[in-house]
């Protein structure tokens, strides 16, 4: 497994699979209908405007096994310096450390970033049991020296 920064045109396609399958099998989303090419045109196009990352895990013959970003966190003066990530699996990938590895990627993004807290959001299909959750646990300190992470679960 490598990581990349992914790119609308490479992984795009994959990365509107992945989301319809969370749409379509899970709550992490709060949408009820799949997306389309245009909606993932756009979120790819927001993140470019913005400077957010995109970054993707490829196993060895380039399949895009998941993919982690982050948002501004609200749209006030206050959580200027407060992303919420999120991280995505491919569902034959789930369970294998590939989101761990992605939350530090993003971790080291926000933090060259000057972001200095991230928050996360677990919902019922994603227990807080799950192993992820419980390795970045809220009330353990953050292991960067100005970003705290949180998660909380809903």
């Amino acid at each position: 497994m490598h990581l990349i920064n992914c790119q609308n045109q490479q992984q795009g396609d994959a990365i509107l699979a992945i989301f319809n399958d969370a749409i379509l099998n899970t709550t992490a989303l709060y949408e009820y209908l799949p997306r389309d090419r245009q909606t993932i045109d756009r979120w790819f196009a927001d993140k470019q405007q913005l400077n957010l990352p995109v970054i993707g895990a490829v196993d060895e013959h380039g399949q895009l096994m998941g993919f982690a970003s982050y948002g501004r966190f609200r749209p006030y003066p206050a959580f200027n310096s407060t992303v919420e990530h999120s991280i995505y699996l491919h569902p034959n990938y789930r369970g294998q450390g590939i989101g761990k590895v992605l939350l530090q990627a993003l971790i080291e993004r926000a933090n060259s970033q000057q972001y200095h807290c991230m928050i996360g959001l677990s919902m019922p299909t994603i227990p807080p049991a799950s192993p992820c959750t419980r390795h970045w646990d809220s009330r353990k300190p953050a292991d960067c020296p100005r970003l705290a992470t949180n998660l909380i679960a809903g």
